[in-house]
């Protein structure tokens, strides 16, 4: 099909109308798919995406729940699902039989989810069959289709479940960390910051063939690295705004929306406005999006830079070295964080940055009386040939809050351990695993289970030795 005749499609499908405008239009003919996208058009956020195979079939559809049509009443779990299986069989007649019904239950808001799966040896294939989500006015807000499974590998033998399990027992360690236990992502979460035992193991599955492969000292070095201690730069009188290259005089603020915590705002340079092209490919999109602007955020509550990233493309005339790079990410970090030479690390990979890159990298840990912070790091980095930085991420909490937190754990690491392992098991699962040629096929693994709890267990509180689990 033309993609002319794909548009119409598309169109029906998504019941777009006049409030909408075309965002995207891609044919990509190798592939065989076709790409639309509509927003609203008083919203910069796309409102309805839609990807039709060439000869039409429906693969993929995405619109936000406020893109919904008005006016539909609630229907009850009943009649969602019947018109659920409705919108599956006028776009694939087959597929309701073709596959096998893997879940149907609620989610947020009244929206439920029904997926249908291929199945081997009674276990469901992942990314396999077809999924979609269902508004509460019988609206589809979301839907995925895969189709059937293909390169399933199936082992030529079965290791026995309590040998693996036994495996995974022995290379089981639990780090000890502070984090923050989220209400959105733990069951009975707090939104408090915690002293935890995390449990790790080298790999998440093991083949079910028991053949695993392993690393190789090499490999271990490449990946090793320490941590230096940080030290107040020289005094220099270059405020923020300095250090990122943000002049608001020469900018235009373009976009901005309010995402709870933090606000993101992105600001065009005045000359880049009357250089973008009018393309509704996806690289079109993307240009449209990025192209000459510097994407801010900043935390609500205290108005503190929360991340920038630089989307202009600088080039200047200096060749700065690492450490040169480096009192430059200092004196950013130190501007936001005064006492940060008490708080953060750097990261000295072994590795080191990338070779010919006009950028250098700094990671620098958050830690508390020695002990790490979950997923607590600022990430720098600076342009060596304008001396201004590009991309910062800040570590995502308040390092004050930290002095609060009890660092001396009330129960041991031995106990920790029997605890998991009381509640610890495996079962088997099929995992996809691509290749170097991005070719995938499947694999049957045992992975972690926990068959007796509401959900995974993600830590061991260390004072009380509470379980937390990860929500399903």
């Amino acid at each position: 099909m033309s993609i002319d005749e794909l548009r119409v499609i598309a169109l029906q499908i998504g019941h777009v109308d006049d409030e909408y405008e075309a965002e995207i239009e891609d044919y990509n003919q190798d592939a065989g798919v076709a790409v639309f996208a509509w927003k609203k058009k008083e919203s910069e956020e796309l409102g309805i995406w839609i990807e039709l195979a060439n000869d039409g079939s429906l693969l993929n559809l995405s619109r936000d729940v406020w893109s919904t049509k008005k006016g539909f009443s609630n229907f009850s779990e009943e009649q969602l699902k019947k018109r659920a299986l409705e919108f599956v069989n006028h776009h694939y007649p087959y597929a309701e039989n073709q596959f096998t019904l893997e879940k149907w239950n609620q989610l947020e808001e009244g929206t439920y989810r029904l997926s249908y799966v291929s199945m081997a040896l009674e276990l469901p294939l992942p990314f396999s069959g077809f999924f979609l989500t269902i508004a509460k006015s019988g609206e589809i807000t979301e839907f995925r289709y895969y189709g059937e499974a293909i390169n399933i590998q199936y082992p030529e033998m079965l290791v026995e479940k309590e040998v693996i399990k036994e495996k995974f027992l022995t290379e089981l360690n639990m780090d000890l960390q502070i984090t923050e236990i989220s209400s959105e992502l733990y069951v009975d979460g707090d939104s408090q910051l915690h002293l935890v035992y995390e449990p790790s193991f080298p790999f998440y599955s093991y083949p079910a063939d028991g053949h695993r492969d392993e690393y190789s000292d090499d490999e271990e070095d490449e990946r090793s690295e320490s941590l230096e201690c940080i030290f107040r730069p020289k005094e220099n009188q270059e405020q923020l705004n300095d250090l990122i290259g943000f002049d608001e005089q020469s900018f235009e603020k373009i976009r901005e929306v309010d995402l709870g915590n933090v606000t993101g705002s992105v600001w065009r340079t005045k000359a880049g406005s009357s250089e973008l092209q009018d393309d509704l490919t996806i690289d079109g999109f993307f240009h449209r999006r990025n192209d000459y602007t510097l994407k801010l955020m900043h935390d609500n509550e205290s108005g503190n830079l929360h991340s920038m990233y630089s989307f202009l493309n600088r080039k200047g005339n200096l060749l700065l070295d690492y450490l040169e790079c480096k009192e430059l990410a200092l004196q950013m970090l130190f501007h936001l964080y005064p006492l940060a030479n008490q708080i953060f690390r750097l990261v000295v990979a072994k590795e080191g940055n990338e070779e010919g890159s006009n950028h250098f990298h700094y990671e620098f840990r958050v830690f508390h009386k020695e002990i790490p912070i979950r997923v607590g790091a600022a990430m720098i980095s600076v342009n060596r040939t304008t001396g201004k930085i590009d991309h910062y991420m800040s570590p995502g909490l308040d390092p004050e809050l930290l002095v609060s937190v009890n660092t001396q754990p009330a129960i041991t690491e031995v106990e920790t351990k029997e605890i998991y392992q009381r509640a610890f098991t495996i079962k088997l699962e099929w995992t996809q695993e691509y290749l170097e040629n991005h070719e995938s096929h499947y694999t049957l693994t045992y992975v972690p289970s926990f068959p007796l709890l509401e959900g995974e267990i993600a830590f061991i509180e260390a004072q009380t030795g509470q379980k937390i689990l990860k929500k399903i």
